[in-house]
C-alpha cells in the first residue's frame, strides 16, 4: 500500500463544495433571527400601548378632578343661592314684625315667630352667621358697605354710626356685606384750612400767622 493515499484523498477534497455547504441556509438559524425580530417589535408595541395607558389614565383623572370640581361649584352656587333667599326672607319677616308691633295679633306674632326661629334654624345648618357690627367701630370694606355718609359732632371720621341692612357669611366667607352709615367730619368755614399744630391757626387772606405763644413778623 502506497503512503501517498490519505493525502491523496485529502486533496481530494473540493474547496468550492465545502464553501456552498457552509454559505448553505441554516432554517433553524432563521427561524431564530425571525422570533428575536418579532420578540423586539412586539416589546416595542407593549412599550408604546403602555404610555398610551398611561397618558389615557391621566386624562381621565384629569377629567374626573374637572368634573368633580364643576359639581362642587355648583353645589356652592346653589347652597348661596338659597342661603341668600332665606336671608331675604328673614330680613322681610323682620322688618313686618317691627313694624306691626302690637297691632299684629298674639297668634300671628306666634306664627312669624316660629318661622324666623325654622330659618334660623336652617342658616345655621349651612354654617351662615350674622356679621356683628359694633357702632362706633372704624368702617371695615371687608365686610361693611358704606350707603351714607353723615356729619356727626364728636364723632371720629369713617366710623360706624348705624347698620341699615344686616350682613352674613357663609363658612367664613362674606355672602352679604353689612350696609352700614359712616360718619365724616363737618367741612371747615370758607377762608380756613385745618391747623397743622396745637395752637396754631391760618386765616386765609390775612398775613396773621398764630402759632402757640409765638410771635407774628
Amino acid at each position: 500500500m502506497s503512503d501517498n493515499g490519505p493525502e491523496q484523498a485529502h486533496e481530494g477534497v473540493n474547496p468550492d463544495a465545502q464553501s456552498q455547504e457552509e454559505a448553505k441556509p441554516n432554517p433553524e438559524a432563521e427561524q431564530v433571527r425571525k422570533l428575536e425580530t418579532q420578540l423586539e417589535e412586539e416589546k416595542k408595541r407593549s412599550s408604546d400601548l403602555s404610555k398610551r395607558m398611561l397618558y389615557l389614565q391621566a386624562d381621565m383623572l384629569n377629567m374626573q378632578k374637572q368634573l368633580e370640581r364643576k359639581e362642587a361649584q355648583a353645589r356652592e352656587e346653589a347652597t348661596l343661592k338659597y342661603v341668600l333667599e332665606l336671608v331675604s326672607i328673614q330680613e322681610d319677616l323682620e322688618r313686618a314684625l317691627s313694624a306691626a308691633g302690637k297691632d299684629v295679633s298674639h297668634v300671628l306674632h306666634d306664627g312669624l315667630s316660629m318661622l324666623l326661629s325654622r330659618i334660623d334654624s336652617d342658616l345655621r345648618s349651612e354654617s351662615v352667621e350674622r356679621i356683628n357690627v359694633d357702632l362706633g367701630s372704624d368702617f371695615d370694606p371687608r365686610v361693611h358697605e358704606a350707603v351714607a355718609y353723615t356729619e356727626a359732632e364728636g364723632r371720629k371720621e369713617g366710623c360706624v354710626l348705624s347698620v341699615v341692612s344686616n350682613g352674613y357669611t357663609c363658612r367664613g366667607r362674606v355672602i352679604k356685606p353689612a350696609l352700614v352709615e359712616v360718619a365724616r367730619q363737618k367741612p371747615l368755614p370758607r377762608g380756613r384750612t385745618k391747623g397743622h399744630g396745637v395752637g396754631e391757626q391760618i386765616e386765609v387772606g390775612t398775613s396773621s400767622v398764630e402759632e402757640g405763644n409765638a410771635k407774628t413778623l
